[in-house]
């Protein structure tokens, strides 16, 4: 079920921002491709002319080298967090919140950081190209939309896949049970249209937020306070501002959250050191890229 997937990227920031770049065939690899990757994205959304894309690739390649330098050393102390929690063979609920804790707070400066970097580009878009920027965003949701038309045999199929993969690419190689239970537990999560429909408004709210919160970051070229007005939009967006989430996005999480753990502690206690040598992997790729900054 595709809609589920922007809700996971929320709970699982560590799953999804790390796993999705090993997805390449290296760390190394995927961190590298991000300035192109990174270009590809924004331009699916606003075409920039040739001036504005020159901004834009100064203004990423200035933030990759800051993350590398200010991020990768605490992302390779996060990994260090989570193989340690696991000592004992098992992750409880507060050490799967304390983890998400530490790589959220790796994304807020990273927001952070960002804002000023920005702002010049954002500043010199056009009513069209914020025009388009806002179609491209409603779009997406239209599609989203049509996703929850699927049938419960599809949807369920879908999200299935989906959690499965995603706690490979956190995990490595699922063991047969772990896999299984991953298939099944998803598989159950329920489909309910109120609840769809509650999601589908908040979802709508949270582009509304990017929306703003990008406009604010424009003004900010000329105004600080603008600024930073736009980076807590922007937070907001991301759950990040300390208010609660609404109720359907609430009970999914717990749900997902209680199902990650199970799937987690599934493990075997064989299986368990190929986690842990997936993880140093990683941790040694970390140690590679921030070695070439």
């Amino acid at each position: 079920m595709r809609s589920m997937l922007p809700l996971l990227r929320r709970v699982f920031w560590s799953l999804l921002l790390l796993g999705s770049l090993a997805a390449c065939s290296s760390l190394t690899l995927g961190y590298g491709q991000l300035p192109r990757l990174a270009s590809f994205w924004v331009n699916r959304f606003v075409d920039l002319d040739r001036p504005q894309q020159a901004q834009f690739d100064r203004a990423f390649a200035e933030l990759h080298a800051w993350h590398r330098r200010e991020e990768l050393p605490r992302l390779q102390t996060l990994l260090g967090h989570a193989d340690r929690a696991v000592d004992d063979g098992q992750l409880t609920r507060a050490e799967l919140d304390a983890l998400e804790a530490e790589l959220a707070q790796s994304l807020d400066r990273t927001l952070i950081r960002t804002a000023p970097l920005v702002a010049p580009l954002l500043a010199s878009f056009s009513p069209a190209q914020w025009q388009e920027l806002q179609a491209a965003m409603d779009k997406r949701l239209a599609k989203w939309w049509k996703e929850q038309s699927a049938g419960p045999s599809t949807l369920q199929a879908e999200r299935s896949k989906l959690f499965a993969r995603s706690m490979a690419r956190w995990l490595g190689d699922l063991d047969t049970h772990q896999l299984s239970l991953a298939r099944q537990r998803a598989s159950q999560w329920p489909t309910n249209t109120a609840d769809a429909e509650i999601l589908r408004q908040e979802r709508a709210r949270r582009q509304q937020q990017i929306v703003a919160g990008l406009q604010q970051w424009a003004r900010g070229a000329d105004d600080p306070a603008a600024l930073q007005a736009g980076t807590q939009m922007l937070l907001a967006a991301a759950n990040r501002d300390g208010s609660p989430r609404g109720p359907a996005e609430a009970r999914l999480r717990e749900q997902v959250l209680a199902d990650a753990l199970a799937v987690v502690n599934a493990a075997s206690a064989t299986h368990w050191p190929k986690v842990r040598a997936h993880w140093a992997g990683w941790r040694a790729d970390l140690a590679r890229l921030q070695a070439r900054g």
